[in-house]
């Protein structure tokens, strides 16, 4: 009867051991797969990085060239009115010129 138990004992003890062998390598490709994830979040985190410093770079080129049309079309402002002044100086001397015409 000894016999018997002893071989049920070892049986037992080989089909622990396999279990616990197969829990391991559960355990491992479990730890595997978490590493796996870990790198392909830190990938996607890095791609939305890169895709944030892109669209900053973008925003960034838009407002430097929406100065340079404000600066563009200020200095076009500034010459039209120099323009409208020097006009409104030209026509005021002719009426001068007119008038001390009428007179004389």
């Amino acid at each position: 009867h000894e016999a018997e138990l002893a071989a049920v004992e070892d049986a037992l003890k080989a089909k622990l051991q396999a279990v616990e062998a197969r829990l391991a390598h559960v355990l491992d490709a479990e730890d595997f797969a978490q590493k796996v994830l870990a790198r392909a979040q830190a990938d996607v985190e890095v791609e939305e990085v890169k895709e944030a410093r892109q669209a900053a770079e973008a925003a960034l080129a838009d407002k430097l060239v929406a100065e340079k049309f404000a600066a563009s079309a200020e200095e076009s402002a500034i010459a039209l009115r120099t323009k409208l002044e020097s006009l409104e100086q030209e026509c005021a001397r002719h009426e001068a010129e007119l008038a001390s015409a009428k007179e004389g």
